[in-house]
């Protein structure tokens, strides 16, 4: 009973991660903007997530793995595509 639950509550909290990040993942592509985030809050949230995904390996856990690879996944693709807005803002700018 106690596993199953736990199983639960982790696929929960895993799936839950995941579907957070989409709506803002959806905004920045379709909009081509990122200026409303963070890069230091994108860094860490990548971090973050990273480290989940490394916790998830070391239990061999398979939906928690699945679903933190795809938050991962998520949380790198906003970082990049913050980073490359900043950096094209920039190399026009001086331009």
């Amino acid at each position: 009973m106690t596993f199953v639950f736990y199983t639960i509550v982790s696929t929960f909290a895993s799936v839950s991660s995941v579907i957070v990040l989409i709506p803002q993942l959806y905004l920045c592509i379709s909009k081509n903007n990122t200026d409303g985030l963070s890069s230091y809050f994108l860094l860490f949230q990548s971090i973050s997530a990273l480290s989940w995904l490394l916790y998830a390996v070391l239990l061999k856990e398979i939906p928690m793995l699945f679903s933190e690879s795809i938050y991962s996944m998520s949380s790198l693709t906003l970082l990049t595509l913050k980073l490359y807005h900043m950096y094209k803002k920039k190399y026009i700018e001086n331009k």
